[in-house]
């Protein structure tokens, strides 16, 4: 419950720069006057100036400061909300906000609108249109229940039974489904992206593949010719070796090795025989021997030619052997020569030829190797076009599971959408009070002496039974009749906000209400009405006090002293 303790005010519309403070819970009932333009209404301007930021009447919020300080504007209200004490200060030129909690000041964000939507939704419990139509009610600029359209009273009546939760929830849900719509729809755009590069790389993949194989046909072909040609070289060049007769080939260096160890022999033969020609010679052309100078005698020197003639005639036999074999050998060696000649002509022939098919050969296994290295890039290519089409086949298939719990998402999406509008959850519980709310207004009516039967329905429009029980709708009734269907209608909200303990509060302001409309009957009706209200401290500004005056316990008297409004007697 909201009790409202004390405001007070300065340099407020008619008010000078003395405070005019007001005890909001002194007295069960307070009845105000004064002239018009006193300042009688300004306590309901300041009380909602100081709540929501605007006045009670329709008054431009700059025309609030009194014109002739034209600053300093502040009021100042306190209440409490169970046990805790607040203190709410609002002023213009300079602008103020301030909210203390318990002597407290509270945080405050930069944007003023968001820090009253916090004052109404999580302090107050109500907004601007909830408390003029069941704490602060005006004749002049007051619209009633009854002359809302069916948007408004819906409003009106969420805010008393505490269904605006049901509103920001939906509101809630409504971005969650916007925003889950957008979600959903840049999956789709990411799938159908996600598709195309797929199709894209499927396409790359069978565009390398059949390029692959023509460039293998092509390859394959032109090599095979090459190849073809190659190879009928290459047989040719082995026929052609096939034909190369390579004779056994000579050991030319025994040969040699034997005419060397010949020709050394006869050298040593004819060194020796030479040796032994010049021994003879000198037997016969000398009679002393040439080594001891003696004298040799015929007969010893003539014995011993004989001797080496001997000799000398088997190094000649031996020699001429000697002869004809060196003579022999250097034919053979010569023979050799020759043949070894022609081996290496031939060998180096048959080289050539091998050289020239090694080269063919290598040729061929190139133009193989060329084949498969081409053949291999395309694969290579394939190899890798298929891991990224594999990436993107899994990008394709996750966006899809995504899809696939978005769309889950939206079922249940769709049904908590369901569950939050009128007809849902809220229009259940909307269902479960009209009838609490009909028979509150009812018992109110009959109260005030007004005998029918009204009926609000879940859309919130009103038949009342009437006159003989006919339909009838609240425009066909008279002013004075209206105003006991509105007052009956105001208790009755009041009745149902206190049962919810959601805007249940002490104070009842009505500015003027009980003036005009209602006759002497209706204004008893709801005098004694007024009476029953417990825990209210009710207060009705009034130009017909003596209409009431009898039923008030207090009264505050507004009037203007030097240009500005004072409280002439307050008891």
């Amino acid at each position: 419950m909201i009790k409202f303790r004390k405001i007070r005010y300065k340099n407020f519309l008619s008010t000078g720069n003395m405070w005019i403070e007001v005890q909001l819970d002194r007295s069960p009932s307070t009845m105000i006057t004064g002239k018009n333009g006193h300042g009688k209404s300004s306590v309901g301007d300041a009380l909602t100036f100081a709540l929501f930021g605007k006045p009670f009447r329709k008054i431009n919020k700059p025309q609030l400061i009194n014109t002739k300080s034209n600053k300093d504007l502040m009021v100042e209200l306190e209440f409490d909300i169970g046990e805790d004490e607040y203190q709410i200060r609002r002023g213009q030129k300079p602008e103020i906000l301030e909210v203390k909690k318990n002597g407290v000041l509270q945080n405050q964000p930069g944007d003023s609108r968001d820090f009253q939507r916090t004052l109404n939704n999580s302090i107050l419990k109500m907004d601007y249109s909830a408390f003029t139509q069941i704490v602060a009610v005006g004749k002049a600029q007051h619209v009633s229940f009854m002359k809302l359209d069916a948007a408004k009273r819906r409003q009106f009546i969420e805010t008393i039974l505490s269904l605006v939760i049901f509103s920001k929830m939906t509101q809630l849900q409504n971005q969650r489904v916007t925003a889950h719509k957008e979600k959903t729809n840049e999956i789709k755009t990411a799938i159908t992206v996600a598709g195309e590069k797929v199709k894209i790389r499927e396409k790359y993949i069978a565009d390398l593949e059949i390029e692959s194989r023509e460039a293998e046909k092509r390859a394959t072909a032109e090599n095979n010719a090459q190849i073809l040609q190659l190879d009928e070289e290459v047989q040719k060049l082995q026929d052609q070796l096939k034909e190369i007769f390579l004779p056994e080939k000579l050991d030319s260096s025994a040969i040699f090795d034997m005419w060397e160890e010949a020709h050394s022999l006869q050298i040593r033969f004819k060194s020796k025989l030479k040796d032994l020609e010049d021994q003879i010679q000198n037997l016969k052309e000398h009679t002393y021997c040439q080594h001891c100078d003696q004298e040799i005698s015929q007969s010893k020197r003539d014995h011993k030619c004989s001797e080496i003639e001997i000799k000398a005639a088997e190094f000649r036999e031996r020699l001429v052997i000697l002869d004809k074999k060196v003579t022999q050998f250097t034919a053979n060696l010569q023979v050799a020569k020759d043949a070894d000649k022609e081996y290496a002509e031939i060998a180096q022939q048959i080289s050539l030829i091998e050289n020239k098919i090694q080269e063919r050969e290598d040729r061929i296994q190139k133009l193989k190797d060329a084949t498969q290295i081409s053949h291999e890039g395309f694969n290579e290519k394939i190899v890798d076009a298929k891991k990224q089409l594999s990436k993107l086949v899994d990008v394709y298939e996750k966006l899809q599971k995504k899809r696939a719990n978005l769309s889950e998402d939206n079922e249940y999406m769709g049904l908590v959408s369901d569950m939050l509008k009128d007809s849902g959850i809220k229009g259940m519980l909307i269902k479960r009070y009209i009838p609490v709310i009909n028979h509150a207004i009812n018992n109110n009516l009959a109260k005030l002496g007004f005998f029918g039967k009204f009926t609000l329905d879940e859309e919130f429009e009103e038949t009342i039974q009437a006159r003989g029980f006919d339909t009838l709708s609240y425009n066909n009734f008279s002013e004075g009749e209206k105003m006991r269907i509105d007052m009956a209608v105001l208790l009755a909200w009041r009745e149902i906000a206190k049962l919810q303990s959601n805007v249940d509060t002490n104070l009842l302001l009505l500015d003027e209400v009980v003036d005009g409309s209602l006759d002497i009957e209706g204004t008893e009706a709801f005098s004694r009405l007024l009476t029953e209200l417990k825990g209210t401290n009710l207060f009705i500004v009034t130009h017909s006090p003596e209409k009431i005056a009898d039923k008030m316990r207090s009264h505050i008297h507004f009037e203007k002293v030097n240009g500005y409004s004072t409280i002439r007697a307050a008891n």
